[in-house]
């Protein structure tokens, strides 16, 4: 009976090996397809089932078993951390989102009271809006999605208006740009989509606007060598010979040459507003901290929608109906 006992034994476990090691051979041939592979430990507990194996104890669990728990174990692992890597990425996205809206209404809470804007005193001045800063710079568009939309109202409305539109373009060549080799060194390789020389020509095959953004008519063109847009240029010149008093600013890089554009206007004495959904930057975070640094310190901040407002915003001058009747009251003694 004993002799019986352990034939049956070493029998069934000759038979599970047997039948485990076909499965799995039979298994790693379809590994390739995802839908049809069962892992050897799914394998070896549907066995156990089929012989009506109660006891899992007298068939050891195989090696290859183990490595597939183990293998199944690791995945687990890494998909929790990749779950909690995604989450804490959430986390500060949300965190940042928040900060940005704090921020938001700080300016907004200390913006000095509105005062319109006569269309006729003043100037939009749309800043390196080019596609070296806008279609070729996924980094900009990233974060700036309703850009296009609403710096096309904003150029709308001036047009409307008829305020004075002046478009300023990068024309950045070692040859009258010295400040490249210092901005080379600190940035060459770092920014794929950072270009050092950006000429300035119209008359090249590479020369383009942006389809939202072009000028028309009698709209003025000034190129710039640096990040300032007053810079050896004529644009004070300009203002000036147009009996300009506010300068609405806009375009591209906000923290950069927008930044640096909207300061000389407001060194020269006007009064400089910063159109802000207008503007684009290498993410929102340095946008933001330029807003935040001298949003309502130098410059006031508006936004396209703002200037469409028909008691705050830009404003078109009318005609002054003269009577016999003013002229008559003003004259009398």
């Amino acid at each position: 009976m004993i002799k019986q006992v352990a034939f049956r034994k070493t029998f069934l476990l000759l038979l599970f090996q047997l039948l485990l090691h076909n499965f799995i051979i039979l298994q790693s041939l379809s590994r390739s397809t995802a839908s049809a592979y069962i892992s050897p430990n799914i394998i070896y507990k549907r066995i156990l089932n089929i012989m009506s194996i109660e006891d899992s104890r007298l068939f050891p669990v195989p090696g290859i078993v183990q490595e597939d728990i183990q293998l199944k174990e690791k995945e687990n692992r890494a998909e929790r951390i990749q779950q909690q890597f995604q989450q804490q990425q959430q986390d500060l996205y949300q965190f940042q989102q928040q900060q940005q809206q704090q921020q938001q209404q700080t300016i907004i809470q200390n913006s000095p009271p509105k005062i319109p804007l006569k269309a006729d005193s003043t100037a939009l001045l749309i800043v390196d809006v080019q596609p070296e800063y806008w279609t070729h710079c996924p980094s900009v568009r990233k974060d700036f999605p309703k850009f296009e939309q609403n710096l096309k109202r904003t150029i709308d409305i001036c047009r409307k208006q008829k305020a004075k539109i002046i478009w300023v373009r990068a024309d950045y060549k070692y040859i009258h740009s010295p400040w490249l080799v210092q901005f080379d060194r600190l940035n060459g390789g770092n920014r794929p989509d950072t270009k050092s020389e950006i000429p300035c020509d119209p008359e090249s095959e590479d020369f383009a606007w942006e389809d939202f953004a072009t000028p028309e008519g009698d709209e003025i063109v000034i190129a710039k060598k640096s990040w300032n847009s007053a810079s050896n240029t004529a644009l004070m010149d300009v203002l000036k010979k147009e009996g300009i008093e506010n300068v609405l600013v806009c375009g591209l890089i906000t923290s950069v040459c927008v930044q640096h554009s909207a300061f000389s206007v407001f060194e020269a004495g006007y009064r400089t507003l910063l159109v802000e959904d207008s503007c684009g930057d290498r993410g929102m975070a340095r946008h933001q901290a330029a807003l935040t640094l001298y949003g309502n310190y130098m410059y006031e901040i508006t936004s396209s929608k703002e200037l469409e407002d028909e008691n705050s915003g830009l404003q078109a001058e009318h005609p002054n109906w003269v009577t016999n009747a003013f002229f008559r009251t003003s004259n009398a003694p």
